[in-house]
């Protein structure tokens, strides 16, 4: 029917993709970083029952730092009271913190009395300011957290409670914030102001996930039709795989739409790498028909041939490609598994249309002959790639121990790889949100955080010394760690208060042993406290649970596990099986969810593996063919991580499920190359013939879908999501390396292991 009845075929096929590109209306984008776990995941379930407890700890802020001197004077505690008032506005806000609010406690006869730290900052004294800046510079519920140790940076944090179940919230919620900062940059030019904090990073999220997502796709359609059309030389040829690559994409991503799937930041490159497989697995119908068409063949004939002679190795390169991307299913990383189902129905919807919409549009487009596919040498199409068949096939042994040689050189600096996998660095330096935050982390307060709920023994509270003097010496340990810039928990709230009570004598920072006693302190402690500086971010209501806060330097993945393990060896020989606890947090949950990543890809690896190679023995015919598909499919993996080790070095959850996405991919033209020499051989030709044939046939469409699927992952690189763009480079380096793999150690090993089998 496409070759016989094309108009019809154009219609009903424009149809279908029209009703089913209808679904993309409903995509949803997901942009919360919670996305990449798991509800089943235990860590994420700790990481609830903290936010049950205290409160969910999504915040915006902002490190204000002065062009000149510190932020102790009149002018800047002025600025910073009015950016507090400011915060008050956000929407959301529940809690707003800064240095002029900061509850500073006192004692006036037997009154506790307690104070904004420096709001109405023109009233106080000389003395007044200079004791009040040393307990912000030395105290350590307040350094680092309130004040830079050097006094030049402090910040105004507002702690906000998003609506359950709007997904839009922090994408207004952001926008609104940094709305204000540019207010705030016009009123206050005398500061420098640094936004950062949960909700901009979810923003960021969405960004990425939606702005580049458009960007990278036009990229993409750019450099994928120009390549097409330089290499087929054919203008009407690019025409026509440009309206597949479109058409696959629209209804790929209706049928994501139609099925309720989300867009998220990973999987938003699931289109790009569709438009580069459909252009991939469109080519090689393409070159067949072009070939036979340039040749004296009518244009239906053409048709026909191409579809029947690539039939078979089109669909299997199209089953093996899917199954690839479905094994992607086996990830802990939900964002993955949609990236592997999204691209697998791509895939899918790619293969139809090359084999109904393709046909077609070759039938009605006006095509015309090339009158030079034989020239004046007589040298026919296909005759270079016959010789390098030749050449390859003269001395298989030697090159095969050569090709093997080289590529364990290329695989040797994989040892260079390091792990690492931290929530900032999936974004570029030059995304504000990765700037910033790097900035205030070296100069300020820490982004890398861990939280822990610690709860009193059964029949207790926290009012215990017992308790008190437990936590305070966790507190105390973790301050000591080099890992560790600052940490508090409650214990320093009953600490302040007894040297406050007992005249402020510095002897008295302790906890006292009497439980009656320090219940007073708390109930007077939070009859003072302003509106809107309660403990609920402290203790749980039930006074039986208090939060541990502890803020890393900018630690790597391992190193913030390590602490982890650290702080548990210290939980078990210093607490009470009812004190100890998990630490949790957004880092310490990205701090664990590379490993739990790659034992999930490295299962998917394997189960990719051991099924394509069998679907390749079946569909072929051989065993033994399904057996010597492994090495080049591969090695190149291997190799690719050695170049990693060289240009890049850092291995994150992006490029962690490249062994899994390249294994579906770079089988493509080791199926095209076996299907080919396996045909040759059951006509009866030997090994060398073979060979030679199978470069004639196949050589050049091969050389064109690797430099398409090279430029359509290439174009990754441009993202400023990390993770989309290391995986990008990754996969593109793979590609390259699987066809230099198949044109050279492929053939040579056939030619080790295949030349005296007889045919």
């Amino acid at each position: 029917m496409p070759v016989n009845r094309p108009w019809i075929t154009l219609i009903l096929s424009l149809i279908a993709i029209a009703i089913v590109g209808s679904g993309a209306r409903f995509i949803t984008v997901e942009s919360d970083y919670e996305i990449f776990f798991d509800g089943v995941n235990p860590r994420l379930a700790s990481h609830y029952e903290v936010e049950d407890l205290f409160g969910r700890n999504d915040f915006l802020q902002l490190a204000v730092e002065p062009k000149t001197g510190d932020v102790f004077n009149v002018e800047v505690m002025a600025a910073i009271e009015d950016i507090t008032a400011r915060f008050w506005t956000l929407t959301h806000s529940r809690r707003v913190d800064s240095v002029t609010n900061y509850p500073y406690t006192f004692v006036e006869g037997d009154d506790l009395n307690t104070t904004p730290m420096f709001e109405w900052a023109d009233e106080l004294s000389e003395e007044e300011w200079q004791t009040r800046k040393e307990f912000a510079l030395n105290n350590v519920a307040t350094r680092r957290l309130v004040v830079s140790e050097d006094g030049k940076m402090t910040g105004v944090n507002a702690t906000v409670m998003l609506p359950e179940g709007d997904t839009s919230a922090p994408i207004s919620l952001g926008t609104e914030f940094e709305e204000m900062v540019e207010v705030l940059r016009a009123d206050y030019p005398q500061l420098n102001f640094y936004p950062y904090g949960s909700i901009l990073i979810n923003k960021a999220f969405f960004t990425h996930a939606t702005a580049e997502f458009a960007q990278l796709l036009a990229i993409g359609v750019v450099l994928l039709l120009i390549t097409s059309g330089i290499i087929l030389r054919s203008p009407l040829a690019a025409l026509s795989i440009g309206v597949l690559m479109s058409t696959s994409v629209i209804a790929g991503m209706g049928s994501t739409g139609w099925l309720g799937l989300p867009l998220t930041a990973p999987s938003s490159s699931s289109p790009v790498i569709v438009m580069a497989l459909s252009v991939a697995s469109t080519i090689h119908l393409m070159s067949g028909f072009l070939k036979r068409f340039n040749a004296g063949a009518d244009r239906s004939s053409a048709i026909r041939s191409a579809m029947s002679e690539n039939l078979k190795p089109i669909f299997l390169t199209a089953v093996t490609t899917a199954i690839g991307f479905l094994c992607l299913n086996i990830s802990d990383v939900p964002p993955y598994r949609l990236l592997g189902n999204t691209t697998a129905m791509g895939v899918g919807i790619a293969f139809i249309l090359t084999f109904t919409l393709l046909p077609a549009l070759l039938r009605v487009l006006p095509f015309q002959r090339r009158q030079h596919s034989e020239n004046q040498s007589g040298k026919v199409a296909g005759d270079g790639w016959r010789r390098f068949g030749q050449r390859v096939a003269a001395n298989p042994g030697k090159i095969s121990l050569a090709s093997l040689a080289v590529m364990a050189v290329i695989v040797i600096p994989i040892q260079n790889n390091v792990i690492d996998d931290r929530l900032l660095t999936y974004f570029d330096k030059e995304v504000p949100i990765r700037s910033n935050t790097d900035y205030v982390m070296e100069n300020f307060s820490w982004f890398y955080g861990a939280f822990m709920p610690v709860s009193a023994e059964e029949g207790s509270s926290i009012t215990s010394p017992d308790y008190l003097n437990a936590l305070d010496g966790f507190l105390n340990w973790s301050r000591e760690q080099p890992e560790v810039m600052a940490a508090g928990g409650f214990s320093d709230v009953i600490k302040q208060l007894n040297q406050n009570m007992n005249a402020d004598d510095p002897a008295f920072y302790s906890i006292p042993d009497n439980q009656q006693l320090i219940a007073q302190y708390l109930l007077l402690y939070e009859l003072s406290l302003p509106f809107g500086k309660d403990l609920s971010t402290q203790i749980d209501n039930s006074r039986t649970s208090s939060l541990v806060r502890v803020g890393f330097n900018d630690l790597s993945s391992a190193e913030m596990r390590d602490f982890e393990y650290r702080a548990n060896e210290y939980m078990q020989q210093h607490f009470p099986q009812a004190m100890r606890s998990n630490l949790t947090g957004p880092p310490m949950l990205f701090a664990h969810i590379w490993n739990d990543a790659t034992m999930s890809n490295l299962m998917g690896m394997g189960l990719a593996v051991l099924v394509i190679c069998s679907l390749i023995g079946v569909m072929l015919g051989s065993a033994k063919i399904g057996l010597i598909s492994l090495l080049p499919n591969i090695l190149p993996a291997l190799m690719a991580f050695g170049v990693w080790g060289l240009v890049n070095a850092q291995i994150d959850i992006g490029s962690s499920i490249v062994a899994v996405i390249a294994f579906g991919i770079i089988v493509d033209d080791t199926i095209h190359f076996l299907h080919r020499y396996r045909h040759f051989r059951l006509q009866g030709d030997s090994y060398e013939e073979a060979i030679a044939s199978t470069f004639a046939a196949v050589g050049g469409a091969l050389f064109t879908t690797t430099v398409v699927l090279a430029l359509g992952f290439g174009v990754l690189a441009f993202s400023n999501f990390t993770l989309n763009s290391s995986m990008g480079m990754l996969t593109g380096i793979t590609i390259v390396l699987a066809l230099i793999v198949d044109f050279i150690f492929l053939p040579a090993f056939l030619g080790v292991v295949d030349r005296r089998s007889p045919v």
